[in-house]
């Protein structure tokens, strides 16, 4: 956990770690915090709140979480005294399961005594923790770092109020991570940095296997200053991207040629001046935060004192693909037109802007692209601070090719207003409103998408905004599956209208028969026309087994045959003209059903088995989750359709939550396959758990039991198809 000092004014932008779709890697990324007038932190980006904690009225210092996995799954529960501060012994909930290794006491308000937290970046993936002991909200005495069970750093911290670091330290690198595991060893002195630090990677921390890819010096005298040669490591730097940079500091600043390598390889670098400002200058090749060997992003030009001057390139692999002029005056700011590339730019998301800078303003009309095509872009004004105006499409964060998403609607001095859509494909999948007051605050009705909304897990959030905060009921849709359900039932209808005008006709073909003769025509043809009615309507009934009960197949088949029994008793007109009298009013009443079963009226089960619906209620006035829930898991695909339901209570899971699974394979049929028991939002008791690979393939849960959060004595891994136990785990009573 962080602590973080934030200022009371309404809202902040803070940079927080993250991990991005289909990378294993943490990035940093940019959210707004929110202080409302109920005193709430809401942590929130692109319009939608993530979380939000209630403070206490005369709480001065906030702890902010800086890592996206905790700030949507890690809960730190307890109770508040009469004086409504935190006090007693407050626990760590991970996704309703009890961290044991987290937990601490709080005496009004403050932490005080042994705490076990978590690293900055702990998540389900990266699973580290800081130990040690607080005074009055301070950390004194010894902490310790533990990742995997392993003691891999720490230090001491004075015995004052300062919260001192002190002698001989082992930290971890903010970015910390399985595919980063960087550490720096030195000695403090008074909270500063003296003499020899070393920068380790390990590649492997259970066997020790560590090298020093980088370090250096700080002054002697206690100021916290680098000096002289200096090995460095890119904020990115990963078990992808070992980029370094060499070179020399004097009085804590860069001075004289710098190199920027990757694996010993020189990729880039240039020269700084030696008067100690640590300005640029002369030709630069630098790289982009995230330079790998997959993508090779640089930037080539000049710098003129620390400013951009003159033409810069941007490329990938020596190919150009962007760039343009800073002004030749050596203020750094860009004019005329440009090609700038997106953050995010992949060689699966090939984003650029094309537009005009203004004394480094946007000004004008710029287009998003990809893969040159346009696909979105709108005016700045030209009066203002680069504010977006008018008609906009935006593109999300994300972009690749297999999640088109983007956003139209309308801006007013840099604020979103009034109606935004949202796009899939060019084609509408949500959207809502957006206040007239021109603060960029949803209300009223909402279709939002997942965060993780791609051609394979197409799930919307419907509900009603008020105040910043979801309220009333939020239904969670499967948008793929409601496609196909259109596109099934529209096919449906087809063969349907087929079968009733093949009815029809031979109806109109029965008035035309009289006679002896002609009847025992019309009794053949009869005859030959019901067993193949009956083999179609069989075909119908059975062509869709997984959408219509079997009660329909009985009423329409058995009466069928009944009346086919009949005709076998007749001989002469009048049985044939009563058989027609019959079987017009079989067939009226037929054609009816089979209407009604096209209008959709007989088509319940269709509607039960076919797409996905979840969701439950927000409290009005708290924005917290009430009452019954449906909810997905965290990796609702095609393949893996897992979903969640049971009871929240003020927030917190409680009570019996069923885990459902909708096998694609299996006539899309809808199975329970596990669930157990919450208390408080912590799991007790017996569970069956799924897999963290579970999907249509690989259907393996576990099953055993929890004390209060905590897996306790023999767990069993089984595939739920064949029963078969295929892993036994004991965990400690």
């Amino acid at each position: 956990m962080f602590e973080s000092h934030i200022s009371k004014s309404r809202s902040q932008i803070v940079e927080i770690y993250g991990q991005e779709k289909n990378s294993t890697f943490l990035v940093k990324m940019k959210i707004q915090i929110i202080i409302n007038h109920d005193h709430q932190i809401l942590y929130s980006k692109n319009g939608t709140t993530f979380r939000i904690d209630q403070l206490d009225n005369d709480q001065k210092q906030y702890e902010l979480l800086t890592n996206l996995d905790q700030i949507k799954t890690f809960q730190l529960v307890g109770d508040f005294g009469q004086d409504k501060r935190k006090c007693g012994r407050w626990q760590g909930i991970w996704d309703g399961i009890a961290l044991c290794e987290v937990a601490g006491y709080y005496e009004k308000g403050v932490k005080q005594g042994i705490w076990n937290q978590l690293f900055k970046n702990y998540q389900s993936n990266n699973i580290i923790y800081e130990c040690g002991e607080y005074s009055k909200n301070q950390k004194i005495e010894r902490w310790k770092y533990i990742f995997e069970n392993n003691e891999i750093g720490g230090g001491l911290y004075s015995e004052g109020c300062d919260q001192e670091k002190i002698g001989k330290w082992i930290e971890l690198d903010d970015g910390f991570h399985n595919f980063k595991k960087v550490r720096y060893s030195g000695e403090y002195k008074n909270g500063k940095k003296i003499g020899i630090w070393e920068i380790w990677h390990d590649k492997n921390i259970k066997n020790k296997e560590a090298i020093i890819i980088g370090g250096g010096s700080y002054d002697e005298l206690g100021q916290g200053i680098k000096i002289g040669k200096w090995f460095e490591i890119s904020d990115a730097f990963n078990d992808e991207s070992q980029v370094t940079y060499v070179g020399e500091y004097k009085n804590g600043a860069k001075v004289k040629r710098w190199d920027i390598k990757n694996q010993n390889e020189i990729i880039g670098g240039g020269l700084y001046n030696e008067n100690g400002d640590q300005s640029k200058i002369g030709e630069w090749i630098e790289i982009s935060d995230k330079y790998s060997n997959k993508l090779q992003i640089t930037y080539k030009g000049q710098y003129n004192y620390g400013n951009k001057t003159g033409r810069w390139d941007i490329k990938n692999k020596d190919k150009q693909i962007g760039g343009g002029l800073y002004d030749e005056a050596g203020q750094g700011v860009k004019i005329g037109q440009w090609i700038d590339i997106c953050d995010e730019f992949y060689s699966w998301s090939k984003i650029s802007y094309n537009g005009e800078y203004n004394n480094g303003q946007k000004v004008g009309r710029w287009n998003i692209m990809y893969e040159n095509q346009q696909i979105g872009g709108g005016l700045y004004d030209e009066a203002s601070k680069g504010s977006k105006i008018g008609q906009w499409i935006d593109i999300c964060d994300e972009f690749y090719s297999w999640s088109k998403i983007s956003y139209n609607g309308e801006y007013n001095n840099g604020q979103k207003f009034g109606r935004w859509n949202i796009m899939y494909e060019n084609k509408q999948i949500g959207g809502g409103l957006y206040d007239e007051a021109c603060q960029g605050i949803k209300i009223g009705k909402w279709v939002e998408i997942s965060d993780g909304f791609t051609n394979q897990s197409q799930v919307t959030y419907n509900g009603v905004y008020n105040n910043e905060k979801k309220v009333g009921r939020w239904e969670i849709k499967d948008k793929k599956k409601i496609m196909q359900f259109y596109l099934f039932i529209k096919k449906t209808k087809s063969n349907f209208l087929v079968v009733v005008d093949s009815m029809m006709k031979k109806a109109k073909e029965l008035k035309m028969g009289n006679g002896l003769i002609l009847g025992m025509d019309i009794l053949i043809n009869l005859k030959l026309h019901i067993m193949v009615l009956i083999y179609s309507v069989k075909r119908l009934v059975n062509g869709i087994p997984y959408y219509i009960g079997m009660g329909i197949n009985r009423l329409v088949v058995d009466h069928m045959i009944k009346q086919e029994k009949k005709l076998k008793l007749v001989n002469g007109l009048i049985q044939p003209m009563d058989f027609i009298m019959i079987l017009k009013q079989f067939m009226k009443v037929n054609t009816i059903m089979v209407k009604k079963l096209v209008n959709g009226l007989l088509s319940l089960e269709v509607i039960m088995n076919f797409p996905f619906n979840g969701g439950g209620l927000y409290e009005q006035d708290k924005g917290m989750k009430i009452g019954e829930w449906v909810e997905i898991s965290d990796g609702f695909y095609s393949d893996s359709q897992v979903f969640y339901k049971g009871q929240f209570q003020s927030g917190n899971k409680s009570g019996v939550w069923e885990i459902w699974f909708q096998d694609e394979r299996n006539n899309k049929k809808k199975i329970k396959i596990g669930g157990g028991l919450y208390g408080k939002g912590i799991k007790i008791g017996q569970w069956i758990e799924i897999s963290d690979e579970f999907y249509s393939d690989f259907l393996v849960v576990s099953k055993g039991q929890y004390i209060n959060g905590k897996k306790v004595g023999m767990w069993k891994e089984m595939n739920i198809e064949n029963q078969k136990v295929t892993k036994e785990i004991q965990y400690d009573e």
